[in-house]
């Protein structure tokens, strides 16, 4: 990152991708958990939206999302899979003509990416009618194993346009 200025949990910024295999980088700031009594979730759910925003901004197609704040911040697991799928519909529900066609849950632990398919299951079934994304939306949700030292587990989320 080329400014020097920090962010606080809820911003992003935007940066070249360097070597790796992508357009763009967005740094998303997570939150420190705290307890979960001082704001945490609101703080990853607008991390994860603006996040979002910024990929739609840059006309991006297909976006990544880890586990964010899972590590280091200590949010538990669960908890943080559930505010990033709980942002994520929210964002295609107010954004239903977005350029964005293909979500990847990601994680590179296999209990990471199990939750999020636990978390997909949940969030974006047919049974789940308060969360649909839109009539027909979801095309796929499903695990897929990579190979890549980076990440193990993706769940990906494909959106009919």
């Amino acid at each position: 990152m080329q400014d020097k200025s920090e962010l606080v949990p809820g911003e992003v910024f935007v940066s070249s991708s360097g070597r790796l295999p992508c357009k763009r980088v967005i740094h998303a700031v997570g939150p420190r958990w705290q307890g979960g009594d001082k704001g945490e979730q609101n703080e990853l759910f607008e991390a994860v939206f603006a996040s979002l925003k910024k990929a739609e901004r840059h006309k991006m197609a297909s976006v990544a999302i880890p586990i964010l704040s899972s590590g280091v911040f200590s949010f538990p697991m669960n908890e943080a899979v559930k505010v990033i799928c709980e942002a994520v519909v929210d964002y295609f529900q107010q954004n239903q003509s977005s350029a964005i066609n293909e979500v990847h849950l990601i994680d590179n632990k296999e209990t990471g990416g199990s939750c999020f398919a636990e978390a997909v299951k949940t969030h974006f079934s047919d049974g789940a009618k308060r969360h649909s994304l839109h009539k027909d939306d979801l095309l796929a949700g499903e695990v897929v194993h990579l190979d890549s030292a980076y990440v193990s587990i993706s769940v990906l989320l494909v959106l009919n346009k």
